[in-house]
């Protein structure tokens, strides 16, 4: 069903219902949605507590996130997070947080820049699976320790 080419407007649907059901019963719930905004648009998202936006040091990549905040604000999500991700200077990282800032958006981290990402993607496997302590995994380790006092799960 994924591949093929058409409306998937039955199947937002059942995904809608499923995580309705799946964050009325539990505490906690992730979700790792493909980048863009569809999910955003068809509701799939509706109603989460909190999403985490990844944000490269680029002008494109902030007019991505007023897009989000914008329609996340239409479905009810109550805060967005932002990640910077792919961050190769105190210049990007400083880019990232003056940007953000002026959208009244939080920084809940920074994800360096790592060769070993695309290394790992290149042989088809986690970045987790290929090198467990480069800068990039540990950078994401230190996020899930962020969200988990803050979230108290």
């Amino acid at each position: 069903m994924g591949q093929s080419e058409g409306c998937y407007c039955f199947v937002n649907n059942m995904l809608t219902r499923i995580l309705d059901t799946l964050m009325r019963n539990y505490e906690v719930t992730f979700l790792d949605m493909e980048a863009g905004l569809e999910h955003l648009g068809r509701g799939t998202a509706r109603r989460m507590e909190t999403m985490l936006g990844a944000i490269e040091p680029r002008m494109k990549s902030v007019e991505t996130v007023k897009r989000v905040l914008k329609l996340a604000k239409e479905i009810e999500v109550q805060e967005f997070l932002a990640v910077g991700n792919k961050i190769r200077s105190e210049r990007e990282r400083l880019f990232i947080e003056e940007k953000m800032m002026g959208l009244d958006v939080e920084v809940a981290a920074y994800v360096p820049y790592d060769r070993e990402v695309i290394e790992a993607d290149m042989l088809g496997i986690a970045p987790i699976d290929h090198d467990d302590s480069s800068p990039a995994v540990i950078a994401l380790y230190k996020l899930k320790e962020i969200l988990k006092t803050r979230y108290n799960f």
